[in-house]
């Protein structure tokens, strides 16, 4: 009996301090874990966001080298380049709901060609223009394409709808460039 007397269990406060480092621990660990997937989620947006510059920016300036002709749209939004095999390409933006914050809904798109209809792929998404609101511009008296736009949070708000999208903090890439074309015959715009 005697034996059974000095056997202890834990007391009741020994159990409260345990379980409250527990519960602290846990809690801290579950705080880490939130803000790297918040981090990661806004990593693979900058991610995406340059791959989808790089892959628009290698699109249009395949297609504005080797054009003969190009037209600059009066806005700015859209581009449309003529091969020498009278290939007539274009890019253009698209904002579904009229309203660039919402950026889900902006595009570029690529027409191959627009004689055939139908064969537009979406090539950008999440595109916001310039800070002067074009996308496209021919720069002068020099023949060069003036790119600027923007992939990703069009503000620094965060209230704004686009950081669904692209996650805590402002994430994106400026996209600026220009590009010259070497076969060019006609420059409009």
């Amino acid at each position: 009996m005697t034996d059974l007397r000095r056997r202890r269990a834990f007391t009741l406060v020994e159990v409260i301090v345990s379980l409250g480092i527990s519960v602290t621990a846990l809690t801290a660990i579950t705080s880490m874990l939130i803000y790297s997937s918040r981090v990661m989620q806004s990593n693979l947006a900058q991610l995406h966001a340059g791959e989808a510059s790089r892959r628009f920016y290698n699109s249009v300036a395949e297609a504005a080298r080797t054009a003969m002709h190009i037209v600059v749209a009066n806005d700015g939004l859209s581009v449309t380049l003529t091969q020498a095999d009278n290939t007539v390409q274009s890019f253009t933006f698209v904002d579904e709901d009229s309203d660039l914050e919402t950026i889900v809904n902006n595009r570029i798109f690529f027409d191959p060609d627009t004689s055939t209809g139908g064969d537009e792929e979406s090539i950008v998404n999440g595109v916001t223009p310039g800070p002067l609101g074009w996308i496209f511009r021919p720069n002068t008296p020099r023949p060069l394409l003036d790119i600027s736009f923007r992939i990703g949070d069009p503000s620094n708000n965060p209230a704004s709808p686009s950081h669904v999208f692209t996650g805590p903090g402002t994430q994106g890439v400026d996209v600026t460039s220009q590009i010259t074309p070497r076969n060019l015959h006609l420059w409009g715009g």
